[in-house]
């Protein structure tokens, strides 16, 4: 399968992000080229950006404090993530 790998590292722990290639039709494609053209990006993509942010975000902090709120939140935004990668494949399903 094709598809785009993606790591993050939380401290020892990693967590390994996987983003398939998926075939789209053409009408989908087009909207996804209206959407690139006006700088819109998938939610997906959003909240990868946002995982990658807090990930930078943690590894720079330096308080105790700071870096559990940032865990908190990096485990939200993976949640988030996957659930919408869920749906989104139940959706095709259909």
């Amino acid at each position: 399968m094709q598809g785009e790998k993606s790591t993050i590292f939380l401290g020892n722990e990693s967590l390994l992000i996987w983003m398939p290639i998926l075939p789209r039709p053409n009408i989908l494609r087009i909207g996804y080229s209206i959407l690139k053209s006006a700088d819109i990006i998938p939610e997906e993509m959003e909240l990868l950006k946002q995982i990658q942010e807090l990930t930078k975000s943690l590894d720079s902090s330096t308080t105790p404090m700071e870096k559990k709120a940032l865990r908190q939140q990096l485990s939200e935004k993976v949640t988030n993530l996957n659930m919408t990668m869920e749906h989104n494949r139940k959706s095709r399903q259909t």
